[in-house]
């Protein structure tokens, strides 16, 4: 079943829960790199790609857990899920 959590389910998104959002953004914030909560979880969700830098502090926070080419799926993955759900 396809639901709204599906974003959670990436391992991108199994990582980024358990960090939790507040210290993905403080860890980014600690590297130099502007970043909002909001941001974060358009990131999560799918909507929104991030830039460079921002991927870059993604990997350095995970300790290389993650790389750009994971969080590249995770958008792939969860843009397709939540697609179903933007009325046409």
């Amino acid at each position: 079943m396809l639901g709204r959590r599906s974003h959670w389910e990436t391992p991108v998104g199994r990582w980024a829960r358990r960090l939790g959002v507040s210290r993905i953004v403080q860890g980014l914030h600690a590297q130099g790199v502007p970043i909002t909560r909001f941001a974060v979880y358009k990131i999560l969700s799918g909507m929104r790609a991030p830039g460079l830098e921002v991927r870059s502090g993604l990997a350095r926070l995970s300790r290389g857990r993650i790389r750009g080419e994971d969080i590249d799926r995770h958008i792939l993955r969860t843009k397709a899920r939540s697609s179903c759900y933007r009325k046409p």
